[in-house]
């Protein structure tokens, strides 16, 4: 048995939408996915945890729909983390310079030129999942971050990335 003790309710993720999305946009042939993922979000103190590019993350379960089987679970593994203070970051201008960039990193589609526009919703407060490397070794931390929502009618435009995610820190 899976503790899910520190993870959100699951959902389907929207890969499969995405793809059909793209599909109309670029007059491919249709596409149905052999797969889908199911997501237990990880959530620590109440907040929700993304990836720098806008997506949630946690224990992912990918199904073959063609089987009815799972055929891959990631994201399984134990969570530990330490609490430490940071000063936040009160420079408003790189905020919304990082905001207006789309985040740290932002997949865009290839028709379209750099200046897209897409709405955001109001932010709430979560974390960022970063990494750092040192040496040979990685650290994880997660940073409290400005988590805006995608209108839903940009999100085929940033191809599936829901959220902008803006450290704080």
């Amino acid at each position: 048995n899976i503790n899910l003790e520190a993870y959100g309710d699951p959902y389907v993720s929207s890969f499969a939408r995405d793809a059909e999305i793209a599909t109309q946009q670029f007059g491919l042939d249709e596409w149905v996915p052999e797969q889908v993922t199911v997501l237990y979000p990880l959530e620590i103190n109440g907040k929700n945890v993304y990836v720098p590019h806008g997506s949630k993350t946690g224990l992912g379960i990918s199904i073959n729909i063609r089987l009815m089987r799972v055929n891959r679970v990631h994201g399984l593994r134990i969570h530990s983390y330490d609490s430490a203070p940071y000063p936040v970051t009160q420079n408003e201008s790189a905020l919304r310079a990082l905001m207006e960039k789309g985040g740290l990193y932002t997949f865009v589609s290839s028709g379209s030129d750099n200046d897209t526009m897409i709405s955001l919703g109001d932010p709430e407060i979560h974390y960022v999942q970063m990494t750092d490397f040192i040496g040979d070794q990685s650290v994880e931390y997660l940073v409290p971050s400005l988590v805006f929502p995608v209108h839903p009618a940009d999100v085929s435009t940033v191809y599936g990335q829901e959220y902008v995610v803006v450290p704080l820190i």
